[in-house]
C-alpha cells in the first residue's frame, strides 16, 4: 500500500485556491489555522479566509470573524468581527448566529442590545448550536432581555445537554 502524501493534497488545494475556489481557499484558510500539512500561520490563514469570505463563502466569513474578534493574525476589530458574523449569519450558519448574539449580549463592536442577541441566539438555538441554547437558558433563568422562566430556561439546557 502506498503511503499518502499530504504535500501533494496541499500543492493540488493551494493551485484550486489560486485559481479562485472559495472551498480551496477557505479549506487552506483552515489549513494554515491548524498547521495541518503546512506550518500553522494565522495571517496566511486570514488571507485565504479572507479571499472565499469575499466570494460569499459562509464559513469563512465566520471564521474571519472569529480571526476579528479574537485578534488571531489580524488586530483585533470587534466591529469588523460583528461585520463577518453578520454575513456569515444572514446566510444561515449557526455558528455565526450565535456568536452575533453574543457580540449583542456584550455589546461587542454593536450597541448592547438584548432582543437582537435573543434573536441571534433564537435562530442558532434552533439549529441546535449548543452555545445559543445554553444562552437562551441562562437569559430564561436570569430574565435577561425575556421574561424569567424556569420551564423554558430547564428546556434550553436540556438541549444542551443532549
Amino acid at each position: 500500500m502506498m503511503k499518502h502524501d499530504v504535500r501533494l493534497d496541499i500543492d493540488a488545494l493551494r493551485t484550486r485556491a489560486e485559481q479562485g475556489d472559495a472551498e480551496a481557499q477557505y479549506k487552506l484558510g483552515v489549513r494554515y489555522d491548524n498547521g495541518k500539512g503546512v506550518p500553522p500561520d494565522a495571517a496566511e490563514a486570514v488571507r485565504w479566509y479572507r479571499l472565499a469570505a469575499d466570494q460569499g463563502h459562509a464559513d469563512a466569513q465566520y471564521n474571519l470573524g472569529f480571526s476579528y474578534a479574537t485578534g488571531d493574525g489580524v488586530p483585533p476589530n470587534a466591529a469588523e468581527a460583528v461585520r463577518w458574523f453578520r454575513l456569515a449569519a444572514d446566510q444561515g450558519l449557526a455558528e455565526a448566529q450565535s456568536y452575533l448574539g453574543f457580540m449583542y449580549a456584550t455589546g461587542r463592536g454593536v450597541p448592547q442590545d438584548a432582543a437582537e442577541a435573543l434573536r441571534w441566539f433564537r435562530l442558532a438555538a434552533d439549529q441546535g448550536d449548543a452555545k445559543a441554547q445554553f444562552s437562551l437558558g441562562v437569559r430564561y433563568a436570569t430574565g435577561d432581555g425575556v421574561p424569567q422562566d424556569d420551564v423554558q430556561a430547564l428546556m434550553w439546557f436540556n438541549l444542551t445537554a443532549s
